[in-house]
């Protein structure tokens, strides 16, 4: 009866923590930089590069609206940032 117990704990551990401490260990071992400030800045710039690019396309239609304007502004200055950041 314990050993279930202990199975049916150890299991989905094993399925989550391992792999949260393995993928990183490997990347900082292969050295792909995965996980460098570089990469994370970039990921970060381009996440917001998305969200303000689906707010593009959902304001589409009113493109003299100030909100329209200004979103293509963001997205210009989050593309060259990410320009500046490669």
């Amino acid at each position: 009866m314990y050993e279930l117990g202990i199975i049916l704990i150890v299991a989905p551990l094993t399925f989550i923590v391992l792999p949260n401490i393995l993928v990183p260990f490997m990347h900082w071992c292969d050295g792909t930089g995965e996980f460098s400030p570089e990469a994370k800045c970039r990921r970060k710039l381009l996440r917001r590069l998305g969200q303000w690019e689906m707010e593009l396309e959902w304001l589409r239609g009113s493109e003299d609206s100030a909100d329209y304007i200004h979103a293509e502004k963001m997205i210009s200055m989050l593309r060259r940032e990410l320009e500046e950041v490669n």
